[in-house]
């Protein structure tokens, strides 16, 4: 299984237009959101980053970068961006020489996920 980069995450045809996420990546992704919410160029940005399940039939592993004023929830947040209320934001330019190996250690961790185990992969079926 392939660590996926920063785009599979922000663009719609991610993970090979969502052909090769596996249930690792679903992870990475949960793990990735607690750690760079936690992040201090993040906060310091007031920006939070939120899974989002794409309902569509592209990439189903996506999350967004969102702008925030105070204790948004995550879900009120998407309802606020579904709504066209705010934007979402670009990962902060200071963090972008961080992201590859940050990235590496949130998939050593879902690797190491007891949530993984016997857990098969969300490929979508061949054509």
């Amino acid at each position: 299984m392939a660590i996926g980069l920063w785009e599979d995450f922000t663009e719609k045809h991610g993970f090979q237009d969502g052909e090769a996420v596996e249930e690792t990546d679903f992870v990475a992704r949960k793990i990735l959101a607690k750690t760079l919410n936690k992040h201090p160029k993040i906060v310091q940005a007031k920006l939070r980053l939120v899974p989002y399940d794409v309902a569509t039939v592209h990439n189903p592993c996506t999350v967004v970068l969102l702008p925030r004023s105070g204790g948004e929830t995550d879900k009120q947040l998407l309802e606020t961006w579904d709504k066209g209320e705010i934007q979402p934001a670009t990962l902060p330019e200071e963090l972008e020489p961080e992201i590859v190996e940050l990235l590496r250690d949130v998939y050593r961790e879902a690797f190491r996920s007891p949530k993984r185990e016997g857990v098969k992969s969300r490929r979508k079926p061949s054509r």
